[in-house]
């Protein structure tokens, strides 16, 4: 049987329970709602996500490198060089192709130096090359031929009147020949022009300069005149020192002395080279190669007696370079 203490006893204790647990769900409340308040207002850290690369795809871009310049290299050393600069699991290509120089040397990449390696590598290997026939050709379309070939080209300029200026006379080595690094062309130029008359002569018998003459109904200048008259001969010679390559003259006889006719022999050297026959009304063109002479003599011949002829060498001159005249002139 319950008494009554015993009852409000228990009551006090329900009640002190009931305290309790309304304390602890509102501490418990409090608590959760900081905690949300804290997610929502605290910045949140990234988790970084994991990427799987394939280990194949990593490999490949490790061999990926820029590629070295390799032009002029032999096979060997080209590979070596490319191996230097990292490249390395990429196939490598050789094409021939007909250079100057040694063969087997690389004158050709792709892809070019500098540029990323991707994929295939491509060289191009020289194989010997025969020297192409370039006489005639004017010489800049013949240097760009042998550039196209890998050449390095040289340039020697002669005198040459009879050939177009600027035209090949000749190469180094000859059309055939197996093409070397370097190739020498030898070009023609005009040169320049001195007059004969203008020039001291080294000695001279019946021979001189004028300024005026008549040959063959045309009026020269610029002459040299050998008037042989009774001793039937005439000659004067020149000091070139091998620095003339041509004598240019109208060679006749003057129209207003004497009739006979007469030989006209140039030597270059003691070597003739050119003669001409002429006689009242007649004339001729001459064209003398004087390369390589150190001295120019001309000789006249004629028969004598009352009509022997005045001689002429009309608009006579020498051609070479400009260096070359001024030395024969005095001037240098």
């Amino acid at each position: 049987m319950v008494t009554t203490e015993s009852a409000s006893r228990f009551a006090f204790l329900r009640g002190r329970r009931g305290a309790f647990l309304r304390w602890s769900a509102l501490c418990l409340g409090l608590i959760m709602i900081g905690w949300s308040a804290g997610y929502l207002l605290m910045p949140r850290t990234p988790v970084a996500e994991q990427i799987n690369i394939p280990k194949e795809a990593f490999e490949a871009a490790a061999a990926r490198a820029d590629m070295p310049s390799v032009v002029g290299l032999d096979r060997n050393a080209a590979g070596a060089a490319i191996s230097d600069a990292g490249i390395s699991g990429v196939k490598i290509e050789y094409l021939e192709q007909p250079a100057a120089g040694p063969p087997g040397t690389v004158v050709g990449q792709k892809p070019a130096s500098g540029n990323l390696v991707s994929g295939e590598i491509e060289l191009t290997l020289s194989i010997p090359a025969d020297m192409p026939d370039l006489t005639g050709v004017p010489h800049r379309d013949a240097r760009t031929k042998l550039e196209d070939l890998g050449a390095i080209v040289a340039v020697e300029q002669v005198v040459d009147p009879e050939v177009p200026a600027g035209a090949v006379l000749r190469t180094v080595p000859e059309k055939g020949r197996t093409m070397p690094r370097t190739v020498t062309m030898v070009v023609a130029e005009a040169g320049d022009a001195l007059s004969l008359s203008t020039v001291s002569s080294v000695s001279s018998s019946n021979c001189s300069s004028s300024s005026s003459s008549s040959v063959n109904g045309q009026t020269l200048s610029n002459n040299v005149t050998c008037r042989p008259g009774s001793s039937k001969t005439g000659r004067i010679e020149y000091a070139v020192n091998r620095h003339a390559t041509l004598l240019e003259a109208v060679i006749g006889t003057d129209d207003r002395q004497g009739t006979g006719g007469a030989t006209v022999t140039v030597f270059a050297d003691d070597r003739p080279v050119k003669t001409v026959k002429v006689g009242l009304g007649t004339s001729e063109d001459v064209k003398v190669d004087l390369r390589k002479a150190l001295r120019l003599r001309i000789e006249v011949t004629t028969a004598g007696g009352d009509d022997s002829p005045t001689v002429v060498l009309g608009d006579a001159r020498l051609r070479g370079s400009t260096q070359g005249l001024d030395q024969i002139a005095g001037r240098r």
